[in-house]
């Protein structure tokens, strides 16, 4: 680091070593949030489309999944069952 500056544990880039006692924790907080804004704007958000499409997919596969269960359950405990005669 060049002249003194220390890099900040939150941005990641270098800051004067001044410029970062000087911010308190509530500007430091203001800072951080006007951040997560700018990135959020960056973020490409699905359609209603994309996402009814995501979650249909999802529940179908977890209802084949959770029938597969059940199957390979019943069929293990029947076979248990006869093995054991209980």
């Amino acid at each position: 680091m060049a002249n003194g500056e220390t890099p900040n544990p939150v941005l990641g880039v270098q800051v004067p070593p001044p410029l970062l006692k000087n911010m308190n924790i509530a500007s430091r907080s203001i800072n951080f949030l006007r951040e997560v804004k700018a990135e959020l704007g960056k973020v490409s958000w699905s359609t209603r489309e994309e996402l009814m499409g995501s979650t249909a997919v999802v529940i179908v596969l977890t209802s084949i999944i959770a029938v597969f269960i059940f199957i390979i359950d019943s069929a293990l405990a029947k076979l248990l069952s006869i093995m054991f005669k209980t």
